[in-house]
């Protein structure tokens, strides 16, 4: 399979980072992180400046409540804020199925990058007509209007500290940053120590030995890319040619490069990194690594009028390797700098949101507050969901959920307490994309019940997945949710935007850009995927309840899911929600709007390519929308995929074993093509051999797979017979009464060959099913990936062909000795722990932690005592909150809680 489905055979190479391939086995060390100039691990110093109002405290209205959860030993109702995908995989296989958009996207769960410039051709299509320049300074005003806010007082500060300042004058500017340097490096270290100076000045007093915050030079150091264990991020390549900074159009050649395990290492290397220690940020020590990286700076010896290409794709590989490896981040900062201006530039789920050149040696006010906001005290302005935090080196994740589930009474109520999960440390799926819904699924559990939490991005004009769900309760053969919060943030307005507001591309067509809301459900855990089923009659009574699901959403609740695929189908863990469940219904829609003609951008050819009907793969208006058997057919793909896609362990046969479903697989395969393929595939006996099941059992799977075949034929010769110049029929329109003719007929087929395995000897167990790690899915390589996953707003020009970057060679990468004008410290190998009266208030009154509750243990380990906003144990958890279950904690519910704070600079609380 090609790296990217999009590129054709004409592209150029895309210019590459400074990066490079590791040959080496090494385990890395501490000598390969030496070069920090102080400490990152230890107690978290108070932040710099006196805010202007604890965000936490002050009056309530009707749009910014925060709630001060009483007796709680999490953070006191933390801002909700979003969640960027993240953590790489747990197994060596990627998960089957992941999503993907109609347009091409970096969703490399199926296949692994080999190369850092296929990553930036995939990351190039991805943000096509999704760069959005300010107009004017309004994203300027947008970023100093939010630390202003935050910390008043702040310009009086800065202007007595360049006064004072011997690098700075206000004649020449920064008079140390050589303004005729010919090499970039001639400019990092400089550069980095003007930072580290004003992090360090605007620190409390009596903090700068335990330095929390720092900006290290690491455009020698290697940061592993879809590293697995963020604790071992560090890597080297002793046999790298050695770098030499000739011009800012200069990277790094990048090879492919395994390790004894048989794995590809791919590395790159930012100019400047900041490092910050916090309880979002990280549960653990520190090491140089994306894991751990609050953001980056890309240095340049001039910045172009407008942004080149080749700098959005440099700075776009490593934002997108920060969203992987930090799953709690809901946007990254990026600023390119060069000997006089700098361009600031934030990466969040709609796409990329940027500056105008700003002179930072005539606006030194402006360059010490950015500096200041990109390595905030305050987790939430770096990017941070502080709903997701670490805690003793665990993570919990903290959620206001305006209403639960009582399965006691099966009614929704509202909810005024906080519901405190412990969470897996990695999420079980994160996509690794940047502009995307950014789906994150975290497993978690709370009373003692198991759960999935999905945090993600709903594209402006789609329906709410949770609405959905909260009509499908009770009906067997869905997957069924607990507890929500929709519209937790809009990038709209966290870029500085009214919703209202519409953001253009920066490309010639001037192409809308949809904003995205954060949204997160918390949906009762199942069991694995269907090839894991233990018998062929497990396996058929899966699909009949899956089916018998799809039919009661469908005909008697009126919504179509419309995106099924071989994850969104499941064996379930509880018999009352059937043998198996339907998950995922963030694609789906209301019939009446199907009927209506009412559509977003790109339905037509909503789900995952492998299982996409044959109608929908055509995508012809004149064969209507999208109805219940489109879905059917995906189920039928689906379980033809399970019995002849497995072998009789569940294990996933070899590419080259798989006949036609490598076809089906194929990104490659234009729509239409593969509407054929299938659609031959359904009209004709079927030749390929039954592997998941052997034995009797045989038979009676292969009568099925060719009855469903004989099923979908009409429907199929009709869809042909529609499209094209040449029209012989017109499609029929969607019928209610046929539409339960439908359903009987498929479901007939189904119970004919359940009865036929009844009526057969028992069948001797097969292996236990791969077990369903908290860590991830069992993972066998994807079956196809989501056309539609992010696609509503991909519109617009191709991206233009980018122009290769020179070679550059130089010092080894794994070469310790990275030059600083200060003393070098090295990290503090020990985890993070936090002192007893840690703050986030940024001095000036009562601090957060003085409001909030302090857990005492009866042993003598330091975490056990501390606020509550760095260490919650899950023991004072358990106690705090009990199950809903429970008839005490039923009691409870009061009146709704206040509507959730907003996001964005209209929606602060302020007081005086």
């Amino acid at each position: 399979m090609p790296p990217h489905p999009s590129r054709t055979d004409d592209e150029q190479t895309t210019p590459v980072p400074r990066s490079r391939g590791s040959q080496s086995s090494q385990s890395p060390s501490a000598s390969h992180c030496d070069t920090l100039p102080y400490p990152l691990a230890g107690p978290l110093p108070q932040p710099p400046f006196t805010p202007k109002h604890d965000r936490n405290r002050g009056s309530q209205s009707t749009d910014d409540n925060v709630a001060i959860v009483e007796n709680s030993p999490s953070v006191s109702a933390p801002l909700r804020l979003g969640a960027p995908p993240s953590t790489p995989r747990a197994s060596s296989q990627p998960l089957p199925g992941v999503a993907t958009p109609g347009r091409p996207s970096s969703q490399d769960s199926e296949h692994t990058f080999t190369k850092i410039g296929h990553i930036q051709q995939a990351v190039q299509c991805e943000l096509a007509n999704s760069w959005v320049e300010e107009e004017g300074n309004a994203f300027q005003a947008h970023l100093e209007d939010i630390i202003d806010t935050t910390y008043p007082d702040l310009d009086a500060r800065i202007q007595s500290w360049l006064n004072d300042y011997k690098d700075y004058s206000n004649a020449k500017g920064w008079n140390c940053i050589p303004s005729n340097a010919r090499k970039e490096d001639r400019l990092y270290e400089p550069i980095v120590e003007v930072m580290n100076d004003i992090l360090t000045e605007f620190q409390p007093a009596g903090q700068n030995k335990e330095r929390a915050r720092a900006a290290i030079d690491t455009h020698k150091k290697s940061f592993v890319h879809n590293n697995p264990n963020p604790a071992d991020a560090t890597a080297t390549d002793e046999t790298a040619d050695e770098i030499d900074d000739t011009d800012e159009n200069d990277s790094t050649d990048t090879t492919d490069a395994t390790a004894s395990t048989g794995q590809t290492t791919l590395n790159s290397s930012p100019d400047i990194t900041t490092f910050g220690n916090g309880p979002a940020a990280t549960g653990k020590s520190y090491t140089i690594a994306y894991a751990f990286a609050l953001n980056v700076w890309e240095i340049k010896l001039r910045l172009s009028e407008k942004l080149s290409q080749n700098d959005r794709d440099q700075v776009a590989v490593y934002a997108r390797e920060i969203f992987i490896q930090q799953p709690n981040r809901r946007f990254v900062y990026t600023p390119l700098l060069s000997k006089r201006e700098l361009r600031v530039i934030r990466f969040d789920r709609a796409g990329c949101y940027y500056t105008h050149k700003i002179n930072y040696h005539e606006q030194a006010k402006f360059f010490v507050k950015l500096v200041l906001l990109v390595a905030s005290f305050d987790e939430e302005l770096i990017g941070y969901d502080t709903t997701v935090y670490w805690a003793n080196e665990k993570r919990f994740l903290s959620m206001s959920a305006p209403v639960a589930y009582h399965p006691d009474t099966k009614e929704w109520k509202a909810n005024s307490t906080e519901i405190l999960f412990d969470l897996e440390n990695r999420p079980m799926f994160s996509r690794h994309t940047i502009r995307s819904r950014g789906t994150v699924c975290w497993s978690a559990s709370y009373g003692g019940n198991t759960y999935i939490i999905k945090d993600y991005w709903r594209a402006d004009g789609r329906e709410i997945e949770a609405d959905f769900l909260k009509e499908l309760v009770g009906v067997r053969g869905v997957g069924q949710m607990f507890a929500l919060e929709n519209d937790r943030e809009s990038i709209k307005e966290s870029r500085g935007f009214n919703d209202e507001s519409d953001m253009h591309s920066d490309s010639t067509t001037r192409t809308t850009v949809l904003g995205r809301s954060f949204m997160r459900i918390v949906v009762h855990r199942h069991g694995s995927t269907l090839e894991q089923a233990h018998s062929p009659l497990v396996l058929l009574c899966a699909i009949r309840d899956i089916v018998l699901g799809h039919r009661e959403s469908f005909l008697e609740r009126g919504i179509l899911h419309r995106d099924i695929s071989f994850n969104n189908l499941l064996l379930s863990a509880k018999s009352e929600h059937g043998a198996g469940v339907i998950i995922d219904w963030d694609m789906a829609r209301r019939l009446i709007d199907l009927l209506s003609g009412t559509s977003t951008t790109g339905d037509a050819r909503t789900g995952t390519r492998a299982f996409q009907s044959v109608k929908v793969l055509l995508g012809s208006p004149q064969l209507g929308h999208h109805d219940h058997m489109d879905d059917l057919e995906s189920i039928f793909y689906v379980l033809y995929y399970i019995l002849y896609g497995y072998d009789t362990a569940g294990r996933r046969l070899p590419d080259e074993n798989l006949g036609r479903i490598a076809e089906w697989e194929d990104l490659s395969t234009k729509p239409g093509l593969l509407a054929q393929a299938k659609g031959f595939f359904i009209q004709n006996d079927d030749s390929q051999e039954l592997t998941r099941f052997d034995g009797p059992y045989n038979q009676p799977l292969c009568d099925l797979t060719e009855g469903l075949q004989k099923f979908f034929r009409p429907r199929i010769a009709l869809a042909n017979g529609s499209v094209g110049a040449r029209r012989r029929t017109t499609f029929p329109p969607y019928q209610a009464t046929q539409a339960k003719i439908d359903y009987k007929n498929f479901l007939e087929h189904i119970d004919v060959a359940i009865t036929k395995m009844e009526s057969l000897p028992p069948s001797t167990p097969l292996p236990s099913p791969i077990a369903f790690s908290l860590h991830g899915f069992p993972s066998p390589p994807s079956p196809g990936k989501r056309v539609h996953d992010d696609s509503d707003d991909a519109t617009g020009d191709p991206p233009p062909s980018p122009t290769p970057k020179r070679p550059r060679c130089g010092p080894s990468a794994s070469d310790p000795s990275t030059a600083t004008r200060r003393s070098t410290v090295p990290i503090n190998s020990s985890p993070l722990r936090l002192p007893p009266r840690a703050s986030t208030s940024y001095g000036g009154g009562e601090t957060r932690s003085e409001r909030r509750m302090t857990i005492t243990s009866d042993n003598d380990d330091p975490f056990q005592s501390h606020p509550v906003s760095a260490a919650p144990p899950a023991r004072a958890v358990r106690e705090r909150v009990a199950p809903y279950t429970s008839a005490a904690v039923l009691e409870t519910f009061g009146p709704a809680k206040p509507p959730p704070v907003k996001y964005g600079n209209k929606h602060r609380q302020s007081h005086s």
